[in-house]
């Protein structure tokens, strides 16, 4: 019966991430708060708090998650996690052909050293979380990596189906996402990691499961064998985690011939975790913190950083500096709700640190004057919400005419498309020649883009938006 209860969960709570993620969009109605996963999530309350040093409210959800491990165990990730029901699916499909645990002592020690890597990272001030934590994975996969081409299918197959074109998931016709492929060959590799064990990534590196792992020490509803057991070893071979760590998917207590394993309320006997041989030891602590410190200096200091561009132009309301990139978790979900598709995940033109943060490319599509989605859906705090009546008040960046490039400062032809779609009246015509050449007022301009769009100059544009640090993010 347990089983089939956690199937039942298992799909509900998948269908219910989807869900969300769809949501995630224009106009943001779900009754729900569409990054509610994220907010469950402790690794990425307690790293985000350290590297940013603010405790973000929205994350507190994420207490109901300990709490509940504290009492039941390790059931958010036999039960509630999208990743480990997506790992799970995928399981039967793929040819899998050991199920056994891996022999080396210490291969179940590796998700412990990433927690302690990912905690260290985060006092010396560097989100590394984003990297490994399980939830950012995969919404991040399928909003930026998943998303996109499906859209596409569907208009492919809308052509032939009527029925699909009444169906509209976006206001945008054709969104794309930079280095889509990348996130999705990320969660495809996690995947595919079941062909050597099943769950290998619950298993072996997942660092939420570690921490939940932690909590779990105390639980009372836990699994006991009693003095019926004969020895068969057929729980041990079925076991989803293979023994190395209990997510209470009841198949044992199926398999189980004589009866002997249940699940029931127990005190804890002793304090030592069960899981697989983890202790407290040096080397694990010392590799923990080895990987935390180098991956924390790769990204500061590492090859291929590169100094920030002019042209990283960050979300309306987002935390100015280092502060962003310490407690942006890179989940995709403000460049998934942003309505002209113009935030976009920045690669190395921040450098290191900055790697898969949002950025706005106006080329592509401008921050709208009467949207305040991005900071709706932050779950971290990176961006702050606002409302649509302070936005004119925030600053983006600053616009520049580009006079060699544009064709009415340099061939006095006839041209203020910039000046006509500028929502905040800060491009003023300055007559040359007879002409009617723009000329951009700051004292006006936020940055929004929206001029850099319209140009009709190839390729770049003939009036862009810089990052201008000279103005503060709030305008008086």
């Amino acid at each position: 019966m347990m089983r089939h209860l956690r199937r039942l969960i298992q799909v509900a709570a998948w269908l219910l991430f989807v869900f969300l993620l769809l949501k995630t969009t224009f106009p943001l109605d779900a009754a729900l708060p569409v990054n509610l996963f994220l907010r469950m999530d402790p690794l990425l309350a307690v790293s985000t708090w350290i590297a940013s040093r603010k405790l973000e409210g929205l994350f507190l959800v994420s207490l109901i998650t300990v709490g509940a491990t504290l009492i039941l165990g390790r059931f958010f990730c036999g039960w509630i996690c999208p990743l480990g029901t997506t790992i799970d699916t995928a399981e039967k499909v793929l040819p899998l052909r050991n199920t056994a645990p891996l022999t080396h002592p210490n291969i179940s020690n590796v998700r412990f050293v990433l927690l302690g890597g990912i905690l260290l990272a985060a006092i010396s001030g560097s989100a590394i979380v984003y990297f490994f934590d399980p939830l950012v994975i995969i919404t991040r996969g399928f909003l930026l990596g998943i998303f996109a081409p499906a859209l596409r299918l569907l208009d492919f197959f809308s052509g032939h189906l009527p029925l699909l074109g009444n169906i509209r998931l976006t206001p945008i016709a054709n969104p794309s996402f930079r280095h889509g492929g990348v996130f999705m060959l990320i969660l495809l590799g996690i995947l595919l990691l079941s062909l050597i064990r099943r769950r290998f990534w619950c298993r072996y590196l997942c660092p939420l499961g570690a921490i939940l792992d932690l909590f779990a020490r105390t639980a009372v509803w836990r699994k006991t064998v009693s003095d019926r057991c004969n020895a068969c070893q057929l729980c041990h071979k079925g076991c989803r985690m293979g023994g190395v760590s209990c997510i209470h998917c009841y198949t044992c207590v199926s398999l189980c011939p004589t009866r002997a394993v249940k699940f029931k309320f127990s005190l804890p006997q002793n304090r030592v975790l069960d899981a697989g041989g983890f202790s407290r030891s040096r080397r694990i602590l010392l590799a923990g913190l080895g990987l935390g410190a180098g991956l924390a200096a790769i990204q500061k200091f590492g090859v291929g950083w590169i100094p920030p561009s002019s042209r990283l132009i960050r979300p309306p309301n987002a935390l100015p500096g280092e502060n962003f990139s310490a407690s942006c978790i890179r989940c995709g979900e403000c460049m998934k709700v942003c309505i002209t598709n113009g935030l976009q995940p920045v690669l190395l033109e921040g450098g290191l640190s900055q790697i898969w943060t949002p950025r706005l490319i106006p080329r592509k599509g401008h921050c709208e004057q009467r949207c305040n989605f991005c900071g709706r859906v932050c779950p971290s705090g990176a961006i702050n919400p606002f409302s649509i009546e302070e936005k004119p008040r925030i600053i983006l960046g600053l616009a520049r005419v580009e006079r060699k490039s544009c064709v009415a400062w340099s061939r006095g032809s006839k041209c203020y498309i910039c000046g006509e779609y500028c929502s905040y009246s800060a491009i003023n015509p300055q007559m040359q020649r007879g002409v009617p050449c723009p000329v951009v007022d700051s004292s006006r301009c936020t940055g929004c883009g929206l001029c850099e769009f319209g140009c009709p100059v190839q390729p770049d544009g003939a009036i862009r938006v810089y990052r201008n640090n000279s103005i503060v993010p709030w305008r008086s």
